[in-house]
């Protein structure tokens, strides 16, 4: 089952503020080298290293997961 990747309103403003491509924390969630699960918050977290501005750094998402069979 593919899953939906819906970005947050303030996640759209942050990108818009900071000018970072659109489509970045998809890439990320795509290629992340590692996945953890925050038992406090219960959010999922992906880490990936992305060339970014001519250099390569390391990213976080934060996400949730959503049962889409409402």
């Amino acid at each position: 089952m593919r899953k939906k990747v819906v970005y947050t309103d303030h996640l759209k403003f942050r990108l818009n503020q900071r000018n970072i491509p659109y489509d970045l924390p998809k890439i990320i969630l795509q290629n992340a080298k590692e996945y953890y699960f925050d038992t406090k918050t219960n959010y999922y977290i992906a880490l990936a290293e992305v060339n970014y501005k001519e250099k390569t750094k390391e990213f976080i998402v934060v996400f949730e997961i959503h049962d889409s069979s409402y």
